[in-house]
């Protein structure tokens, strides 16, 4: 369906509709493109990473043993809980999956399904097959453009949704350190 130089042009441009998920996958230690020398790193970044999430759940069970009479202080610490367990779980399958992963993203940049389509090779000379590609790239043009913005929708809401939760905790809890006598305030993590 695509001549090489097409083919290598349609890449770049899909590449550059899901870069920002691919910066950030390195963060936590996953390199969703070809693979590199440094992936080990990446791996053990992920190790730590994991690891010292499952470590502060021993501060979320002192919380709760702490507070074990005040439901919504415990409802909180478990739900914060859970919410890194689920991150730790990711974590170990995109260690386990990534290549899998790598694979599948390749292809749908490249839209390796569509060129592998005896259609497209069997009314190659046909007039209809020219109207055919444009619909087509119409199609994945619109699906790529969808997916960016989707992306980066995500990525706004949770550094919005974690800086806030974060700011609030932190400045609330520095600021009662800060102008409260020790041990009069209680340790908050959101309200």
């Amino acid at each position: 369906m695509y001549s090489p130089e097409e083919a290598a042009a349609l890449e770049k441009r899909n590449y550059r509709s899901i870069r920002e998920m691919i910066r950030l996958s390195y963060t936590v230690g996953f390199n969703l493109m070809r693979p590199r020398r440094w992936d080990v790193a990446l791996r053990i970044w992920t190790v730590v990473l994991s690891l010292s999430s499952l470590l502060s759940l021993y501060g979320h069970w002192q919380m709760f043993r702490h507070y074990v009479e005040d439901m919504p202080r415990i409802v909180e610490t478990v739900s914060t809980a859970l919410q890194v367990l689920t991150s730790v779980f990711k974590m170990w399958y995109f260690l386990f999956a990534h290549r899998r992963i790598y694979e599948l993203l390749r292809q749908a940049r490249c839209h390796e399904l569509l060129q592998r389509c005896e259609l497209f090779a069997t009314i190659a000379d046909l007039p209809v097959a020219q109207v055919l590609r444009r619909r087509v790239a119409a199609i994945m043009q619109r699906y790529w453009a969808s997916t960016r913005r989707q992306l980066l929708i995500y990525l706004y809401s949770v550094i919005a949704l974690t800086s806030n939760y974060f700011i609030n905790s932190f400045a609330r809890n520095l600021y009662r350190y800060l102008t409260q006598p020790p041990g009069s305030f209680e340790i908050v993590l959101r309200e």
